[in-house]
């Protein structure tokens, strides 16, 4: 299930033309799922998060690198979620993962997706696992996904990246977005 505000802050970020700071990435190891830097000149009113991304390599694995969001310091720039109700998910696993939309400032807000998983692993498909050939050159490295359960909550199946290990393979520059 998702919550009503979260909805609501889809239409948000959907509306909204572009984003108003221009995110960064750069070649790392994804390490962290979040992690927050000293701001750069850019982001000197604001704080720097990073949070962990993937592209394709040159040699038909993954390149994982960081995005970095200049996220406002002003609560009055982003929109105000309204909370959940006690009852919400009282029979799942309430889980959070960042979000990131534009703020009315020029930066980014920083809001929760949060996600309502179901406890009843029948509700879930059984994901297949790799055999051990896959990814031999590379390193797995997961980043977790959320799909719609048969009870009506969520299931948290990972996504499992095979990232290189040759740094030409990454050796292109990240788009800008």
């Amino acid at each position: 299930m998702t919550p009503r505000f979260l909805l609501v802050l889809s239409l948000f970020v959907a509306a909204s033309s572009a984003a108003c700071a221009a995110p960064n990435e750069e070649a790392a190891s994804s390490g962290q799922a979040m992690a927050e830097t000293q701001p750069p000149e850019a982001c000197a009113e604001g704080r720097v998060v990073t949070t962990p991304t993937f592209r394709a390599s040159t040699d038909g694995m993954m390149c994982s690198g960081q995005l970095t969001h200049c996220v406002t310091k002003d609560a009055h720039a982003c929109p105000m979620p309204t909370p959940l109700p006690p009852t919400w998910c009282a029979d799942g696993v309430r889980v959070s993962e960042p979000r990131f939309l534009s703020s009315s400032d020029g930066m980014e807000c920083s809001l929760p997706a949060i996600h309502c998983v179901t406890k009843d692993e029948r509700a879930c498909p059984r994901p297949t696992p790799l055999p051990p050939t896959w990814c031999p050159q590379g390193t797995r490295v997961s980043e977790p996904r959320f799909i719609r359960s048969s009870d009506g909550k969520e299931c948290s199946l990972p996504t499992i990246h095979c990232v290189t290990t040759s740094a030409d393979a990454c050796a292109e520059e990240y788009p800008d977005p």
